[in-house]
């Protein structure tokens, strides 16, 4: 539902925007500056969905076994706030406008599964918690747009992302005390961190007041996979943890322009 209220959201803005610019036009027309330097801020809302896997192999099983804990896809929302700088060139008397966009940023948030999985045999049971918290991101990509007017710009990015993920696992194995044995091994803690890298495009609106540009954009990216091999040594197993997953950032954006 949020999600539809967001879209909604852009979508009122995108159309306001655009009327109001194209109402203008009809009054005149300026051309852009030929080399225009910008800085801003920008921030919003991050959707993150994807599939995962968390599994345990056990190699002492009889016959060696894998265990699956989660094998489904998942949903995260969570904040975004970035920082942007770039420069945009235009040809003389046009309105086209072209040029590198750089950003740094940080999303919050954090995807999590805690599984049990009992053996009705021997009454002991393995229990996996896994995480997932994206962190800093950044990327590049080259921005062109039309001017309407000397205040409006519609424009879109193509470009690519580098995005750190965070992966912790809390793995307790089988009661060696139930299994009559000897005593229980100790959970294992673990952890992993990855810079993943995608391709990121988009779209948006922004607005001129003066040296203040103000605007709204959604951007997609699409990550390769994040792979978690974690060894467990006192019961030999091996824990594996597989996320593949794309991000829809949807943002609020306030530049200086110089």
């Amino acid at each position: 539902m949020k999600r539809k209220v967001s879209f909604l959201w852009i979508s009122v803005l995108l159309i306001v925007f655009g009327q109001q610019a194209l109402i203008g036009e009809a009054y005149g027309m300026s051309f852009p500056k030929p080399v225009q330097f910008y800085a801003g801020i920008s921030g919003g809302i991050n959707w993150s969905k994807g599939r995962r896997t968390d599994s345990v192999f056990d190699p002492l099983a009889v016959p060696p076994e894998t265990l699956y804990f989660s094998n489904k896809n998942f949903h995260e929302t969570n904040g975004q706030y970035s920082a942007f700088g770039g420069v945009s060139f235009s040809f003389p008397e046009t309105r086209v406008i072209f040029g590198p966009e750089f950003y740094i940023g940080r999303s919050h948030g954090e995807q999590t599964i805690r599984e049990t999985i009992l053996e009705p045999l021997t009454g002991t049971s393995r229990t996996l918690v896994s995480s997932l918290s994206p962190t800093t991101y950044l990327g590049a990509v080259l921005k062109v747009g039309y001017e309407f007017l000397s205040s409006y710009t519609g424009y879109i990015v193509l470009g690519g992302e580098a995005n750190r993920h965070i992966n912790k696992i809390t793995y307790v194995p089988r009661s060696n005390a139930g299994l009559g044995i000897g005593p229980d091994f100790p959970a294992g803690f673990f952890g992993k961190t990855s810079w993943l890298t995608g391709f990121i495009w988009g779209f948006g609106l922004e607005r001129k007041f003066n040296c203040i540009q103000v605007g709204t954009d959604i951007r997609f990216a699409d990550y390769g996979s994040f792979k978690v091999q974690q060894p467990y040594g006192p019961s030999d197993e091996t824990v594996f943890n597989t996320f593949k997953f794309k991000n829809i950032r949807l943002s609020l954006r306030l530049s200086y322009l110089f």
